[in-house]
């Protein structure tokens, strides 16, 4: 084996390395971000039933649920959105180096 192929066969493993890692990151974060979802969905969902159970008045009462389920939509989505944003751009990352490695092929 010459020495081009053994420096072409080392950087190809590096790069496998660190898609590997990438991944590992990308996993970790979008199972950070899902348990947070679960989290604060829980937490304000807790929020309504105190609210639900300790405060008499019904239109405060209901004014106040509505606000914090709504800011329960609005964090339930921005997080979700992060998570696809996150993986979309770990696919394009993936696509240009298929797309590298395979011009640099031929």
């Amino acid at each position: 084996m010459d020495e081009t192929q053994n420096d072409s066969n080392e950087l190809d493993i590096d790069s496998i390395n660190s898609q590997q890692t990438k991944q590992k990151l990308v996993d970790d974060l979008t199972n950070s971000l899902d348990t947070t979802i679960v989290d604060t969905v829980n937490l304000l969902d807790n929020i309504i039933l105190t609210i639900d159970k300790s405060i008499e008045d019904k239109d405060i009462r209901n004014e106040s649920k509505m606000i914090v389920s709504n800011i329960r939509k609005e964090l339930t989505t921005a997080l979700s959105n992060t998570i696809n944003k996150v993986s979309e751009s770990v696919i394009l990352e993936k696509g240009q180096n298929n797309f590298i490695n395979n011009s640099e092929e031929e």
